[in-house]
């Protein structure tokens, strides 16, 4: 019987006999098929093998280069900022050593008047011992012609102004370092701004520039584009967790820090600076200075409040300055059963579409935009806020008694 047979244009295994001579059709041997098959395989085999090792060899050395590059930028930076430190260390100095110089002056001035003081304190005890004995004479003729060689100083000593002094120094001095911080502060709250951009905006560039390598997903959405679909906005996903630091004692939390209720029994936290003490509310550890987007879940009668604020937002204020939306440092979504509303700097603005129970927050940095939507089936744009950031913003949250709030891992 005749070994078997392939076809080859039709990729099919034939067991006709010789004597038909596979008419309409190339033919070869199974086993020399076989052997070409096996061949364009490991030939597939090899080349696979090898482009895993290139592209394995490329990520270790792109490894090596980010923690290189890191690690120099790293260092840069801590010698930048020794030498401002050390430059602010240098006009602390020279700030001391003119408030001494000027406290010398000072003393010096108040000693001379002191030794002029002291001066004349002896001569007015030279005098009041020889008026003493003129005292005890007798003789009035000689009484009257001594006592108008005795010269009692009628003027006060000019006092120099030694008790304003102090004072107007420090109070001058005060006020302008209060001046040279806010303004330090404000350079350096702009220059990181400037430098976050340009990190986030060489990060984007790469990412765009990598399309080719990247998931499809990433290629959807227009470089600068605003993402439109649920799956444009987890590209910009960031995975929060809560700051217990922040935490007032009246919130309780999950082991993953990812869930926070309000209880009415107090929690024994610590002491800590950057706690809040008179609204129910927590921060995320994270800043924000580019796309980020995170959605969170809440439930309970008492309601919430989603929203960002700066780091330097009060923390103790007595009044509602210190809670989420009720100051120029901070931006939040109140969210209840019956109402939604977007409140800033104690500005209201009534939210008419139904608020769910599912919330995504979507902040671009740069252009100034934060955006909440009701999730479920689709977005649903909440309200949509333009501004001017001038610092990082924290998420944050406000929880009413009875609710619960749940930061979503997606």
């Amino acid at each position: 019987m005749a070994a078997a047979t392939i076809s080859i244009e039709q990729d099919q295994f034939c067991c006709s006999c010789v004597k038909e001579g596979h008419k309409g059709h190339d033919a070869v041997s199974a086993p020399e098929e076989r052997a070409a098959q096996q061949k364009k395989l490991q030939e597939t085999s090899l080349k696979s093998v090898q482009k895993l090792k290139d592209t394995e060899r490329e990520l270790r050395f792109a490894i090596k280069f980010i923690k290189h590059s890191t690690d120099a930028a790293v260092e840069e930076s801590e010698r930048i900022f020794s030498k401002l430190i050390h430059s602010i260390e240098k006009q602390s100095i020279e700030v001391k050593e003119v408030l001494r110089v000027q406290e010398k002056a000072a003393v010096r001035q108040a000693e001379e008047v002191l030794e002029k003081i002291q001066r004349e304190m002896g001569e007015l005890r030279r005098m009041d011992a020889e008026l003493e004995k003129l005292c005890r004479t007798e003789d009035d003729i000689h009484f009257l012609q001594r006592c108008k060689s005795l010269h009692f100083p009628t003027k006060s000593v000019q006092m120099p102004s030694t008790d304003s002094l102090p004072y107007m120094m420090y109070k001058t001095m005060r006020g302008a370092l209060v001046d040279l911080k806010d303004s330090l502060d404000e350079t350096l709250e702009r220059e990181f701004n400037r430098i976050s951009d340009k990190v986030m905006s060489l990060k984007e560039t790469s990412n765009k520039g990598a399309s080719g390598k990247t998931k499809a997903k990433d290629a959807d959405v227009p470089f600068n584009a605003e993402p439109k679909t649920r799956a444009d906005f987890l590209q910009y996903y960031n995975d929060l967790t809560l700051d217990l630091n922040t935490a007032n004692p009246y919130l309780c939390f999950s082991d993953d820090k990812k869930a926070v209720s309000t209880r009415s029994d107090l929690q024994p936290y610590p002491d800590h600076m950057d706690r809040f003490t008179s609204w129910a509310q927590v921060l995320c550890r994270a800043g924000m200075a580019g796309r980020c987007y995170w959605e969170v879940e809440w439930a309970g009668k008492g309601g919430v409040s989603i929203g960002v604020c700066y780091k330097t937002m009060s923390r103790s204020s007595g009044g509602s300055d210190s809670k989420l939306g009720h100051n120029s440092k901070s931006w939040s979504l109140d969210c209840s059963y019956s109402a939604c509303s977007f409140q800033h700097n104690k500005e209201s603005v009534t939210v008419d579409a139904p608020c769910c129970s599912r919330i995504g927050v979507y902040l671009d940095y740069r252009a100034g935009t934060l955006s909440f939507y009701g999730v479920s089936d689709a977005m649903t744009l909440l309200h949509k806020v333009k501004t001017t950031f001038s610092q990082p913003v924290y998420p944050g949250f406000w929880v009413g008694l009875g609710s619960s709030l749940k930061l979503c891992v997606l």
